[in-house]
């Protein structure tokens, strides 16, 4: 009885060990791949110029989705990967025969493709200082005050790092601008309502800042506004003031983020 005992016990031992050599061999591996390359999904759907067509929108959105999943998604985009996935995701998001649905989706992550893993994401990230100092909102009303906020510590001073910062911000806030056109009261309750699954009230808080610091630059340049805050010499007179005055897309954002009211625009 305690050879059939043994014998038992190394019968389950050696299909047990066929079993994980399937396990290591299949799925688990796959696991370790990762999700795919960016340059991938770009390849299964732009045309020559980079763009998505109407047809394609919706299963290339699907496909970015899945993939920007993963965290590991960001760490390997490289600066061309990010222009690239602009490109297309814009062709998306600015196209009105497009559901609207997929827009939106499109605009969510272009946002996150431009800030994710960069200088601006810190920015973004900082994002809270800026809307609890002065009361809330009254930043934005002081460019200096709000960009010394924003501004990594590890990019002050430095002009060249501060307007890869502010390009970037300017990629995100056009995303954010078109979620914000895209935005209606759908139930009813006298709010607009993001796309199902959205943190809006993340959303509204980056695309605050990231519209704030594209309407700042657009008096000027990226390149001239860097410089002035690299000098700490930003305008705060005339037309520098309020740079959310009329942002009625971001308004759109920040009302179904629960934030109407807390930016004075």
């Amino acid at each position: 009885m305690a050879y059939m005992r043994y014998l038992t016990i190394i019968t389950i031992a050696v299909f047990s060990l066929g079993s994980c050599a399937d396990l290591f061999k299949g799925n688990l591996f796959e696991e370790f791949d990762g999700p795919p390359d960016a340059s991938d999904i770009l390849g299964d759907y732009v045309d020559a110029n980079g763009q998505v067509s109407t047809g394609d929108a919706a299963d290339f959105i699907a496909d970015l989705s899945d993939a920007a999943a993963s965290a590991r998604f960001y760490d390997d985009l490289s600066a061309s990967d990010r222009t690239n996935l602009n490109t297309a995701l814009s062709s998306v998001y600015d196209n009105g025969a497009v559901a609207v649905s997929t827009r939106q989706d499109a605009s969510i992550l272009a946002g996150e493709i431009a800030t994710r893993g960069t200088d601006a994401g810190e920015t973004i990230n900082n994002v809270a200082n800026v809307l609890v100092a002065d009361g809330g909102g009254d930043s934005f009303n002081d460019p200096a005050a709000l960009m010394d906020l924003i501004i990594p510590d590890s990019a002050k001073g430095d002009a060249a790092a501060i307007e890869a910062i502010i390009d970037d911000l300017i990629t995100a806030a056009d995303a954010y601008e078109a979620l914000g056109a895209t935005l209606t009261d759908t139930d009813g309750d006298g709010t607009d309502d993001g796309p199902d699954g959205a943190n809006m009230t993340e959303i509204a808080q980056k695309a605050a800042v990231a519209i704030a610091v594209k309407n700042l630059a657009g008096d000027t340049s990226s390149t001239q506004l860097a410089g002035d805050v690299a000098a700490g010499t930003v305008d705060t007179s005339g037309s520098y003031s309020d740079p959310l005055a009329g942002a009625t897309n971001l308004d759109n954002i920040l009302e179904a983020g629960g934030l109407g009211g807390l930016i004075g625009v």
